[in-house]
């Protein structure tokens, strides 16, 4: 019995409402490539990070299907507990020598690869720089570990630096930021902050989520593209979006290692990963480096975002694979979402708290298996729309 709690939430929830604000979960009936269905329509899917399509690639599925009949459905227990497989150590050394650190550590998802790494290393005196639109579980951390947080207007190095000088008399500063923002599609300004951070005496963590996979000669991400491996401290991977699985690892040098092994409460209290999922990540992993999806899909969403920008839709400043089409109200948002979906199109609606007030989008996905045509269909019908509607 709920009781009074019962209407403590159904205010709640009524605020949401009346805010356009409130959000409920569409149940997928099934994923067909580049498709998905709901209530058995079909829809051109623009919604996930599955960037490569590496989700539904039979050799991913293949080769995940043969680690789990050689290792079994699971491991059983955490790492510390019952041990670790070697498939999983190789696939770290992978990950290491891919962002050239000596070691890297596997972890069951960003999310908690974020907050387990980020209240490891901070704590009560600890002054943590964070950028203001960096990932909820960016945030998250920072609040579990009880440091002192400095955040800084989005990708605003000048004011960055006023924050540095201000603390700099502390011992221990950090300077976290997203790589590529997941909302936003634009770029960290990664070689002036990591500047800064090697002035200031901070340690650095660049969370390649939305990167990884996609930028760089070696598709390792932007630490890579702009070649500062050796000044970014830890480098945070996720395996769910381009690598099209599930995972997240941070690649770090010997002391950091063995630091999370022994503080990171994410990694040292749950199960870890099942063989499934080594096996499919190793096949991404080759995918990634040889067949070069990356550059195809950074180049098909340079040219959509181009195209809008030369008819009046506001894209913000990205300059990835994501593309928000910003219309500032929730309720418009609403509307252009559903706008497309009669148009047999599934991109959603992005609100608040995931992106500031008044800043309300429909997030655009471009991925390796939408044709020139799909995204051709897309951009006629947001051009259309905003004509008449912003």
């Amino acid at each position: 019995m709920i009781g009074k709690w019962g209407d403590i939430f159904a205010k709640k929830l009524n605020e949401k409402k009346n805010r356009d604000n409130y959000r409920a979960l569409n149940s997928i009936d099934k994923t067909e490539g580049k498709y998905i269905e709901i209530n058995n329509k079909k829809y051109i899917n623009f919604s996930n990070n599955d960037y490569l399509g590496l989700t539904k690639e039979l050799s991913v599925i293949s080769a995940g299907n043969a680690e789990a009949l050689k290792w079994g459905a699971g491991t059983g227990a955490s790492r510390l507990v019952s041990g670790t497989f070697t498939n999983v150590s190789n696939l770290e050394k992978k990950f290491a020598g891919w962002n050239k650190k000596a070691r890297a550590l596997m972890f069951n998802s960003g999310y908690n690869a974020n907050i387990g790494i980020v209240s490891a290393l901070a704590d009560e005196k600890t002054v943590v720089f964070c950028d203001k639109l960096n990932h909820a579980s960016i945030y998250d951390g920072i609040f579990l570990s009880k440091a002192k947080i400095e955040r800084y207007p989005h990708k605003d190095v000048e004011f960055l630096e006023k924050l540095l000088i201000k603390n700099r008399d502390v011992e221990k500063k950090i300077i976290i930021t997203d790589s590529v923002f997941s909302m936003e599609g634009d770029i960290a300004p990664l070689v002036e902050i990591a500047e800064l951070s090697q002035k200031y005496e901070t340690l650095l963590i660049a969370d390649e989520a939305h990167s990884a996979g996609l930028f760089g000669d070696d598709y390792a991400g932007i630490t890579s593209m702009y070649n500062l491996q050796d000044k970014v401290d830890v480098i945070i991977g996720t395996l769910g979006k381009s690598f099209g699985a599930f995972g997240a690892f941070a690649a770090c040098d010997e002391i950091l290692y063995d630091y999370f092994i022994n503080s990171c409460r994410s990694f040292i209290f749950t199960t870890s990963l099942p063989p499934f999922i080594i096996g499919a990540l190793n096949r991404s992993y080759e995918i990634i480096l040889t067949e070069n999806r990356g550059k195809e899909v950074l180049l098909k969403a340079e040219n959509f975002a181009a195209l809008l920008k030369e008819n009046g839709v506001d894209v913000g400043a990205s300059r990835s694979q994501i593309v928000p089409i910003i219309v500032k109200s929730n309720s418009k948002s609403i509307e252009l979402m559903n706008f497309l979906k009669e148009k047999g199109i599934y991109a959603p609606s992005i609100r608040p708290p995931t992106v500031p007030p008044n800043a309300s989008r429909v997030r655009i996905s471009i991925t390796y298996l939408h044709t020139d045509e799909d995204i051709s269909k897309l951009s006629r019908e947001i051009i259309n729309w905003s004509k008449k509607n912003v």
